[in-house]
C-alpha cells in the first residue's frame, strides 16, 4: 500500500462515522496516491491515476518566486460535509478534483471506472498544499440551497482562499462556472506555503460562518536551504485562527428574485424607445437653437433724374 523506499504519507480525513479513513501519499517518486482504509473490515486500498500525478508544464509559483524543483504529486485533501465525496489537488498542478467516495470502498469498481468518475471541480490557478471542505449553507433562510465550501492555500499570493460550490444534492458544478472564489485573509511572506487547514461551522451563528484553523510554514526556504532560523526574519512556523462570514452562494436557479424572460426583453424595449425619443427632442431643439435667423433688405428704387 505504502512503497517503503518512496511513500510520503501526508494528509488524512475521517468521516464522520469514525470508521472510513482517506491519506494521500505525496509519493517522492512521483506515483502519487490516495489510499483509503475502512477501520472496522480492515479493507484497504490504494488508488493512483493521472488526476494524482503532477501536472505535466506546471511550475509552481510561490509569492512571485518560480520552484521548478518542487515536484509533488497528491497533497491536499478534504472530505465533503456528508462524506458522498472526497476532494484533491496535487502540488505542482492547480486542478481540484472530485471522485465518490462509494467507488472507492467498492472492491468491484476497477481503478480505470474510478479514474472516468472523477471530475476537475475547479482550476484554482494557483498551487494548494492542505485543504478542507466544509458546509457553509445559511441555515437562517429555509430556501438557501446546499453551500459547501473548499478552503486552501493560495501559494501565489501567500493567502488563504475558499471556493463555494452547490453540494452533491445540487449538482456539483464542473469547469468554472457557477463557482465563486476568494481570498479569505493574506499575508505576505507571513502566510508562505500555507499546509494544514482545518474548518468547520461557527457554532455561534446559524447563517453559515465558519472557524478556520491552518499553519504557514516557508517550505519553500527550507527546500533551498534559504530558511533563517535565528527568528531574525520573524516565525518560520506559525498557527492561524479566523472567523470567517457566511460565504457567497451561488444563486438557486428557482429563486424568486430572478425576472422571467419575457419582463426583461419588455423592459429592454421600453428603455430603448425612452432613449429614443430622449435623442429625438435634442436633435430637434439643437436644430432650432442653431437655425440662422432670416433677414429682409429692403432697397430703395433709385428714380431716374
Amino acid at each position: 500500500i505504502f512503497p517503503f523506499n518512496s511513500s510520503f504519507l501526508n494528509d488524512i480525513r475521517v468521516d464522520s462515522t469514525g470508521t472510513r479513513a482517506y491519506m494521500t501519499d505525496t509519493n517522492l517518486a512521483g506515483n502519487g496516491a490516495v489510499v483509503v482504509l475502512d477501520i472496522s473490515s480492515g479493507y484497504v486500498r490504494r488508488v493512483s491515476n493521472p488526476t494524482m500525478l503532477i501536472q505535466p508544464g506546471y511550475v509552481v509559483d510561490v509569492g512571485g518566486a518560480l520552484f521548478p524543483s518542487v515536484q509533488a504529486p497528491s497533497d491536499g485533501i478534504g472530505l465533503a460535509p456528508d462524506g458522498s465525496a472526497l476532494y484533491y489537488s496535487v502540488i505542482t498542478g492547480s486542478h481540484l478534483f472530485r471522485v465518490p467516495t462509494d467507488m472507492l470502498f467498492d472492491a468491484s469498481v476497477t481503478d480505470d471506472a474510478i479514474f472516468a468518475a472523477t471530475t476537475i471541480l475547479f482550476n484554482k490557478s494557483t498551487s494548494s498544499d492542505g485543504m478542507d471542505v466544509v458546509d457553509v449553507t445559511d441555515l437562517s433562510d429555509e430556501s438557501a440551497p446546499p453551500t459547501w465550501a473548499a478552503i486552501y492555500g493560495d501559494f501565489v499570493h501567500d493567502a488563504l482562499a475558499l471556493l463555494t460550490f452547490g453540494s452533491q444534492q445540487q449538482s456539483v458544478v464542473t469547469g468554472e462556472e457557477g463557482n465563486t472564489i476568494g481570498t479569505l485573509t493574506q499575508s505576505q511572506q507571513r502566510m508562505e506555503w500555507v499546509d494544514t487547514i482545518v474548518a468547520d461551522k461557527n457554532p455561534q451563528d446559524m447563517q453559515g460562518s465558519i472557524v478556520v484553523y491552518f499553519t504557514s510554514n516557508r517550505l519553500p526556504r527550507y527546500v533551498t536551504w534559504s530558511m533563517d532560523f535565528s527568528g531574525g526574519r520573524g516565525s518560520n512556523m506559525r498557527v492561524w485562527k479566523m472567523v470567517v462570514p457566511r460565504a457567497s452562494s451561488p444563486r438557486s436557479p428557482k429563486s424568486s428574485n430572478n425576472a422571467p424572460t419575457w419582463t426583461v426583453a419588455v423592459m429592454a424595449t421600453l428603455a430603448a424607445l425612452l432613449a429614443a425619443l430622449i435623442a429625438f427632442y435634442w436633435v430637434v431643439r439643437r436644430a432650432k437653437v442653431n437655425r440662422p435667423e432670416t433677414s429682409f433688405l429692403i432697397h430703395e428704387t433709385e428714380k431716374p433724374v
